[in-house]
């Protein structure tokens, strides 16, 4: 199942998509930026300024939309798919 978090507003979405990852720690998740410009990544990921690397001085980092999945064909899909 596809989850998805974008703090567009300063919501909760970065604490959420934390929890997400801690709970899915085999799952796989996009840095959304455009259509046509993603990344890949491990929920174990720890890449800088766009997942939770040194979030208390980045603010949120859900700013860029998060897709997560714990399977990686179907985030792939999704992604192909927009």
């Amino acid at each position: 199942m596809i989850k998805g978090f974008w703090d567009r507003d300063d919501t909760q979405a970065h604490d959420l998509f934390q929890v997400w990852r801690r709970k899915h720690p085999d799952g796989f998740f996009f840095n959304w930026k455009s259509p046509k410009c993603w990344m890949l990544h491990r929920t174990t990921c720890r890449h800088p300024g766009d997942t939770d690397f040194l979030a208390k001085d980045w603010g949120s980092l859900t700013r860029r939309r998060k897709i997560c999945s714990v399977v990686r064909n179907e985030l792939v899909k999704f992604v192909r798919e927009q």
